[in-house]
């Protein structure tokens, strides 16, 4: 017998009122966070305790609603790719599937164009991956750089099921083959995996923590009683480890 769906409905509708619902909504189109985050979030906002399940079944809704369906497009990707290489030979496009679900794991893709303006402005790469924004809940990686104007450029554009050391790795040597890398310096978030991976493919790089990690780093460690003790961390991670090569 299956009763879940009703049951749910009914949580739904007794403990989240429209307000709530409608910020739920609205952060859930920003970021993906998982249920348990999502509740200390509202809590904290709304001063009030929420069921988990409520939360849960509505950020499913939310989702479904914004995403649409799970789809296993990973067959349908790969004759997309081979009828552009057809008529760009120049076109950097590759993937990796599961081949017992037959789910896309990675993907990356690079035009002409991109590989022409990474020719000319790849002394600085900056990168980043956003959360699961794309129908597939995916994270979308980008490497971009700065052109002689000051606006960013972009060389070369994936997708990761997970943010892992060897899918991050499998990017940038793909990325480093195909566009020719020897970057000076590489401007990047606080992730240990991607961390890893440019260490591994960009040995001779010089590692940066962009700004805005920063700040954030600064304002979540350094206070209280472990004060004195994340400071001393968060040095030996900038000039240590990050900056072991400028």
């Amino acid at each position: 017998m299956d009763h879940k769906h009703n049951a749910d409905k009914e949580l739904k509708k007794k403990y989240i009122s429209k307000n709530v619902e409608e910020y739920i909504r609205e952060e859930s189109k920003k970021k993906k966070i998982g249920t348990a985050a999502f509740l200390e979030k509202l809590e904290d906002k709304f001063n009030q305790k929420f069921e988990y399940q409520a939360v849960a079944n509505l950020q499913q809704a939310i989702d479904l609603e914004f995403y649409g369906e799970p789809t296993e497009d990973a067959e349908n990707l790969r004759i997309l790719l081979s009828n552009i290489k057809e008529k760009f030979p120049d076109f950097l496009g590759e993937y990796l599937y599961d081949e017992e679900t037959g789910k896309l794991t990675a993907l990356i893709y690079v035009t002409p164009k991109m590989r022409s303006l990474a020719s000319k402005y790849m002394d600085l790469l900056v990168m980043d991956t956003t959360f699961g924004t794309n129908r597939f809940r995916m994270k979308h990686w980008v490497l971009c750089g700065k052109d002689n104007n000051n606006r960013t450029v972009i060389f070369a554009e994936g997708l990761v099921i997970k943010e892992t050391l060897e899918l991050f790795k499998w990017l940038l040597e793909r990325s480093k083959n195909y566009l020719t890398l020897d970057p000076k310096f590489i401007l990047i978030d606080s992730d240990p995996a991607l961390i890893s991976a440019n260490e591994d493919v960009f040995p001779t790089a010089s590692l940066k923590l962009c700004g805005w990690h920063t700040e954030n780093n600064i304002k979540n460690h350094l206070y209280g009683t472990k004060k004195r003790k994340n400071f001393f961390f968060l040095f030996d991670l900038f000039y240590t480890r990050l900056g072991k090569n400028s």
